[in-house]
């Protein structure tokens, strides 16, 4: 008997699979950021002793010091990279485009509440959002959909025309929104993720 498979299962087949690959490199990320987490107490109490022995400004103090500093910054990166692979991949759908991601600061800390709009060029709003914890938010952009004539008296399927615009950010700190200088191009069951951070020159004093 001759197997029949449909669109439909092709994804779902697909879409384990990348859960199964986003679960592995979760994993990986945490025994990172756990070893980092490791190295960094015991660098701590090693500037500690050296600085207790040589002095603060000692050289020795110093370079634990700025390699703390190194350790942090890396560890902030890891930390960043687990946030990401914990935000659930959003699910396909038919005639829609979804982009999702986080809204960080400029000192990239995650905002919540901030507004986020799929603007057109004409400042149209294709789809809105809240962001929430974490930065995170989700758009579904709608495809436009028009009938295809084929004679007087009948109409061919549906279809589906592609969309242009532009995620702009309001928050209550912002003098006005910021809008993203990328332009994405809306395309049926597609996906994108997007990370945007506000400039500090975009934020109210105070």
């Amino acid at each position: 008997m001759e197997a029949t498979f449909k669109e439909t299962d092709v994804m779902t087949e697909l879409s384990g699979a990348l859960q199964s690959r986003d679960s592995s490199r979760l994993a990986e990320l945490n025994r990172a950021a756990a070893l980092s987490a490791a190295e960094i107490a015991a660098g701590q109490v090693e500037q500690q002793r050296l600085a207790k022995k040589y002095g603060g400004n000692s050289g020795r103090a110093v370079e634990a010091t700025a390699r703390l500093t190194v350790l942090g910054q890396q560890q902030a990166s890891l930390s960043a990279d687990v946030i990401r692979a914990n935000i659930p991949t959003p699910a396909m759908e038919e005639g829609v485009f979804v982009a999702y991601g986080r809204i960080l600061d400029d000192q990239g800390k995650a905002i919540t509440g901030a507004k986020v709009v799929a603007a057109a060029a004409d400042g149209s709003s294709l789809a809105a959002s809240t962001s929430k914890g974490q930065g995170t938010f989700e758009l579904r952009v709608r495809l436009k959909t028009s009938k295809k004539v084929v004679t007087t008296e009948e109409k061919g399927p549906s279809e589906e025309s592609a969309v242009s615009f532009q995620l702009s950010v309001s928050t209550k700190d912002l003098e006005r929104p910021y809008v993203s200088s990328e332009t994405l191009t809306a395309v049926s069951k597609h996906i994108a993720y997007r990370e945007i951070q506000l400039p500090a020159s975009s934020t109210k004093a105070g």
